[in-house]
């Protein structure tokens, strides 16, 4: 009976090490997004990684993370994410259901645009809003597994709206299957973009643009908050300013050990290694008592 105890008891402790961690050494990074008029579309040209939230907001002491290929449509471009697992982006369609393009667990893929699987889901209205063309403003992704859908509440185009209502899907499941949770709001502009990393949460801070016909927004600083709760209620941890770029740019924080070689990253499993230690002690303690125990007998 204790040799037959060995082997499930070893079973459950190694299936909580596999269980969803945090990321470890995360690091952000950015897509510079190229202007319309520049003869490329609306892509992104550079993959850049930033130690800190702070230096991706104001595109400061960065390093290359690679290329980034495909052309999206206008307004759509930054629809990309990271769950804790996978790769993500999101593509509105304005006659059917939306897309959900996975690119799996490596971030090479999203650079190349290396689509693995495509799902089609509806994107329910929320919020103050009758026109699904002017709701949605943001998508993010949580190191959890969570998703949040960010909506607005204005449809004048020269304003594109501000936050009134944020969804939480649970899961990248929940999000395909429409049961996710309504938050109210404070009201933030549409051009912020959101990150959650371990608990945290950053939103860069953004001005409107009034000389456009469509109003671009410069990101001038960026925003900490200690939870959910903190971002709904613009309770802020830290505020920094010195921001720079575009809002249409790509915001995430992803494992160091995803990125590229050569661009501050390195080709390990994304495991946090402390974590994996104490596991192993706790298995090697578990067999040792248990010889103990057979031995005696």
């Amino acid at each position: 009976m204790i040799r037959a105890a060995v082997p499930a008891i070893v079973a459950v402790l190694v299936l909580t090490s596999t269980a969803r961690a945090e990321i470890v050494d995360p690091v952000f990074v950015r897509g510079n997004r190229l202007t319309p008029g520049t003869g490329t579309g609306v892509s992104f040209d550079t993959l850049t990684a930033y130690t800190s939230a702070v230096d991706m907001a104001a595109n400061t002491n960065g390093s290359g993370a690679g290329s980034m290929q495909g052309n999206d449509q206008w307004g759509w471009d930054r629809w990309k994410f990271y769950d804790g697992t996978n790769y993500y982006r999101i593509e509105k369609n304005l006659s059917g259901p939306w897309l959900l393009h996975s690119y799996g667990p490596r971030i090479v893929a999203l650079i190349s645009d290396d689509v693995q699987t495509t799902q089609a889901f509806t994107a329910a209205l929320r919020g103050n809003v009758t026109d699904p063309d002017h709701s949605a403003i943001n998508f993010f992704g949580g190191s959890d597994g969570s998703i949040y859908e960010v909506w607005g509440s204005d449809e004048d185009m020269s304003l594109f709206g501000l936050t009134d209502k944020v969804t939480k899907f649970e899961s990248v499941a929940d999000l395909l299957a429409g049961t996710g949770t309504d938050y109210d709001s404070v009201q933030y502009h549409w051009g912020d973009n959101y990150i959650e990393v371990n608990g945290t949460f950053y939103r860069t801070n953004t001005v409107a643009d009034p000389g456009g016909l469509i109003a671009e927004s410069d990101v001038f600083g960026i925003v900490s908050y200690n939870s959910f709760a903190d971002l709904l209620s613009n309770t802020a941890a830290t505020v920094h300013g010195g921001g720079t770029g575009l809002a249409w740019d790509l915001f995430m924080a992803v494992p160091r050990a995803a990125l590229p070689v050569g661009s501050g990253g390195a080709p390990v499993p994304e495991i946090d290694p402390a974590g994996m230690g104490s596991v192993l002690a706790v298995v090697g303690g578990v067999l040792g008592l248990l010889e103990r125990r057979r031995t005696r007998v």
